[in-house]
């Protein structure tokens, strides 16, 4: 059996390398390869993950963490809000607004949607359970979506939607983990995607009885990476620290975003080992980060004896350490002065909106009375002498040399004027 690491035949899809980003933090550079966003950098020494019944929450799993064999599949797991989809899931996308009232005066959620709720976390749970005997994957067990008891009876409706909604967001924890079992299931080297079914998917054939049932799972858009879904991602280290790491392009390949740091020491690394299993940032990537620290983190000036005195400090603006940097314009020492801010644009008269709106009414005007009729132009120059008078006091804004606007009023609303409607 191959490796998962090369278990596609990849399609011009996946051949498109996703946008990057690097950032600086306390002078040191990282980069995702395939995510814009950046997360809160974990401790170097984490605690454990604790997954205890009714306490840890999605809440808890959704910052990324530090990579680990057996946590490695928390990083498979989307982010709120989850778009569940497809005939066993899409009961889960929204939670009822009213509850059930039992006899007792306890509250439970609909009976027709608990149903549908329990049989997706049954045959979830027998899926992932076929996966893990067939195969030899380490990972943490999560808990079960009923230990947040979204299918029994509260006494009041506030505990009850409480346990409905945590139960429901934990589907996305199983979601993560039987996705993350189906891409590092091991798989046939003339395996092609799309044109073969994968080992995995025979394997739990064998077992399960209700095939339809799991060929609707297959299509599931949650256990695709086509689909663009943001998940939590994982921190990577550098591979000589741990070697059963695996490499980036693997997670890009899985749509699961990464993090990691890019020193000298990674670059060095990059550039005399082809097969490094970092992937490097592209030059322009990297030369607006760079950019960035030789501006910014430099000394103020040149008299600075506590910079040049911490020999963790890099002036990058001195010395540039990489390839991407543009040594055609080097920045100064000092920071420079900020651009004097530019006056606000003049405010347009009142004149200039009124006027044309005016002068477009009055020819309007006059086209609609060189198309009237005799009988038309005799009801109007008898609504000129004798006006209609309305008992609503109807008042207009007018302009004003002294102020913007005026209230005149009030005046006389005549009835079926044309030129009054306009």
């Amino acid at each position: 059996m191959a490796s998962y690491y090369t278990q596609t035949t990849q399609g011009p899809e996946y051949n498109e390398r996703p946008a990057g980003k690097c950032w600086v933090i306390n002078g040191v550079v990282h980069y995702s390869p395939n995510c814009q966003r950046y997360p809160t950098r974990p401790s170097a020494n984490p605690s454990g993950i604790l997954l205890a019944p009714r306490v840890s929450s999605v809440t808890d799993l959704e910052e990324p963490r530090w990579w680990k064999e057996d946590t490695e599949w928390m990083g498979f797991i989307p982010l709120r809000p989850v778009v569940y989809g497809g005939i066993w899931f899409e009961a889960l996308g929204h939670i009822p607004r009213n509850l059930c009232k039992k006899n007792d005066g306890r509250y439970v959620l609909y009976g027709p949607v608990c149903s549908r709720w329990r049989d997706a976390e049954k045959i979830l749970t027998e899926v992932i359970d076929i996966l893990a005997n067939k195969s030899e994957l380490i990972f943490l067990r999560p808990f079960l979506p009923s230990v947040w008891k979204y299918h029994e009876p509260h006494s009041t409706p506030d505990q009850a939607r409480l346990a409905i909604t945590k139960g429901r967001d934990w589907f996305a924890v199983l979601l993560g983990l039987l996705f993350w079992m189906t891409r590092k299931f091991p798989e046939d080297p003339k395996f092609i995607e799309g044109l073969m079914p994968p080992s995995w998917l025979v394997k739990v054939l064998v077992v399960h009885t209700m095939h339809a049932a799991i060929d609707s799972i297959r299509l599931t858009p949650l256990l695709h990476r086509k689909w663009e879904i943001p998940r939590v991602g994982l921190w990577l280290k550098h591979p000589d620290d741990i070697p059963s790491q695996p490499p980036a392009a693997w997670f890009v390949e899985q749509g699961v975003p990464i993090w990691y740091r890019w020193s000298d020491w990674e670059g060095n690394c990059s550039s005399h080992c082809p097969d490094f299993r970092l992937l490097a940032p592209l030059p322009h990537e990297l030369q607006a980060v760079v950019t960035w620290v030789g501006r910014d983190i430099g000394p103020p000036d040149n008299s600075s004896s506590e910079y040049h005195g911490n020999n963790n400090f890099h002036d990058y603006s001195e010395n540039p350490s990489f390839d991407a940097f543009d040594n055609s314009h080097p920045h100064p020492a000092s920071p420079p002065h900020p651009e004097p801010l530019q006056p606000p644009p003049t405010k347009r008269s009142a004149q200039s909106y009124w006027v044309p709106f005016f002068q477009k009414r009055l020819e309007l005007q006059e086209k609609i009375r060189n198309r009237e009729t005799s009988k038309e132009k005799q009801a109007r120059l008898s609504r000129t002498v004798n006006p209609g008078i309305t008992k609503a006091r109807v008042y207009v804004w007018d302009w004003d040399d002294k102020f913007d606007f005026v209230r005149e009023g009030p005046v006389a609303k005549r009835s079926n004027d044309k030129e009054a409607e306009m």
